[in-house]
């Protein structure tokens, strides 16, 4: 399966696109929206934003993070250690403030997440569209983790 595919239905279960939607659609909004609080927040995805999205919900999926705030810090923490995130800039300050985050909302969760991703290589160092073109499974390998991946409980 590419990973366009996989990409697609796991943003269309976690409610993050439509079902059967392309990648246009996928970030298409001029703004993006996070709940705090219970209140959708926009912010405008800007300095490379967009163009970092695909690595990063890569890094979502294959991990198995959730698509909430402790799954952010997760992430975070998982992509810090795996290598950073490269040329995007805006990247590096959102995942630094969220792993600060993660100091108080799941220390332990985020560590774990930390140490896993010390041995890995996230997918930042990517192209966007050579990234979604390849085998999911071509993926996981060049990041050192199986498919079936999960998160730490």
């Amino acid at each position: 399966m590419k990973t366009e595919d996989a990409l697609g239905e796991f943003l269309a279960a976690n409610q993050l696109a439509k079902r059967g939607s392309g990648r246009e659609e996928w970030y298409a909004d001029k703004w993006f929206y996070t709940p705090i609080l219970g209140v959708q927040v926009p912010f405008f995805p800007h300095f490379g934003f967009r163009r970092g999205l695909p690595a990063h919900d890569t890094h979502h999926m294959l991990n198995g993070y959730p698509t909430n705030w402790v799954g952010e810090c997760e992430t975070a923490a998982w992509e810090l250690a795996s290598g950073g995130c490269g040329p995007h800039i805006v990247y590096w300050v959102d995942r630094i403030l969220f792993l600060a985050i993660a100091l108080a909302i799941a220390p332990l969760r985020s560590l774990r997440a930390w140490r896993r991703g010390w041995s890995q290589q996230n997918l930042y160092r990517f192209d966007p569209d050579q990234l979604l073109a390849m085998d999911l499974t071509d993926v996981s390998r060049h990041i050192w983790i199986g498919s079936g991946a999960t998160s730490d409980p």
